[in-house]
């Protein structure tokens, strides 16, 4: 008796386990690196491990589809939006494509450095202080900036800078959203 039901547990209990298992993991390999392949889950069944499998499966698709055009959607930002992000001290630690073009440096310039790398001279300190008070209390700055680029050009940018909390509500970093109005 009770071989027979460890061999019952084997077929119908764990081999199910571990086929949900491998496809579970194959969707979140997926996730960190989406040119591989996502393995279905395989249990074709009518029982609860059937039924489950269907709503992981469906539920599988529709997160990678979303996932498809989340990233098409992050490279078409990247390539026409001037954004950056910075740790809570103000340091640059992304840029996008779109920031890079028109402030002439590189990523690898970019990141690491402090946002006063494309500040232009004719600019107040005291206007920073401003900026950066209002984002340390957790609220939001938006207005106009004159910017130098790595040429000694000057650029202007409306820009909307914002905090981003963790889940207890602490800063952790801060992103902007720029647009060139240098030509107004």
């Amino acid at each position: 008796v009770t071989i027979l039901i460890i061999v019952l547990l084997k077929r119908f209990v764990n081999k199910p386990l571990v086929e949900f298992q491998k496809g579970l993991q194959s969707f979140f390999d997926y996730l960190a690196d989406p040119s591989k392949k996502v393995q279905k889950i395989n249990i074709d069944t009518e029982d609860e491990f059937g039924q489950m499998t269907k709503s992981v499966n469906k539920s599988i698709a529709i997160s990678m589809k979303m996932h498809s055009e989340m990233s098409q959607l992050m490279r078409t930002m990247d390539k026409n939006v001037i954004t950056s992000e910075t740790d809570d001290k103000g340091i640059i630690t992304y840029v996008s494509e779109a920031f890079c073009q028109i402030s002439g440096y590189t990523k690898d310039e970019l990141i690491n450095q402090n946002h006063n790398i494309v500040r232009h001279p004719d600019v107040p300190k005291k206007i920073f202080e401003v900026i950066w008070r209002r984002l340390k209390n957790g609220q939001s700055w938006k207005g106009v900036l004159k910017n130098r680029a790595k040429d000694g050009s000057t650029y202007y940018v409306e820009s909307y800078i914002s905090p981003i909390f963790n889940e207890n509500g602490e800063i952790i970093e801060y992103i902007a959203l720029r647009k060139d109005i240098t030509k107004l």
